[in-house]
């Protein structure tokens, strides 16, 4: 409804931000005629960081893009121009994922904090969120993979592989069902939206 409202001041060489990942470009171009680009900002936009998936319809120019990517260079670390059908799955890396961090590691601090007396809940959560920070980075400004990460805290047999081994039993099927799940939802809404589009065209 705002895109059709919006299409009489538009002028001829506009581009169009829309910032959501279920609104189909085809859709948006057919309404307005203009140039499109589409992109996921996160929560973690406001301080400038995280990655931002984008992508661009048909119209738009190399110069275009350019000035695209200069604007969201300024709201996130890494800017990916993907393919509009890969938004449903990497969304939960970047935009979902604060969250399945946050509740993974608010179930660590729940653990934790019920076996120790040093420190409150809050401060049991300042130092998992530390962990988290320092280890994103080093992984960063090291260069390192993820199992390195894993290899690198320690060793077969020692105390982090023998803590993480219910992890290795029911992790992998939990993260697949979560994928799963988020993807499907994502579908509906897509489904959802394009049904209200074809709705206002009628």
């Amino acid at each position: 409804g705002v895109l059709k409202d919006i299409q009489s001041l538009l002028c001829e060489d506009a581009n169009i931000f829309i910032s959501s990942s279920n609104f189909m470009l085809s859709e948006a171009t057919e309404v307005t005629g203009a140039k499109v680009s589409k992109f996921l900002p996160t929560v973690n936009s406001a301080i400038g960081r995280g990655v931002i998936y984008a992508a661009h319809n048909y119209k738009v120019t190399d110069e275009d893009a350019q000035a695209f990517e200069a604007i969201m260079r300024k709201i996130c670390s890494q800017l990916y121009i993907v393919e509009e059908k890969e938004f449903a799955a990497l969304n939960n890396l970047a935009g979902c994922a604060p969250a399945f961090f946050a509740y993974f590691s608010q179930c660590l601090c729940q653990a934790v904090y019920e076996r120790q007396h040093s420190f409150s809940y809050r401060e049991v959560e300042r130092i998992v969120a530390e962990t988290l920070a320092a280890t994103g980075q080093r992984m960063i400004e090291k260069d390192l993979t993820f199992e390195e990460i894993c290899m690198g805290v320690g060793k077969p047999g020692g105390i982090t592989y023998t803590a993480l081994s219910p992890l290795v039993d029911q992790l992998p099927a939990s993260m697949s069902e979560l994928v799963k799940c988020s993807v499907e939802k994502h579908g509906k809404i897509d489904l959802l939206i394009s049904q209200k589009f074809q709705d206002l065209k009628g």
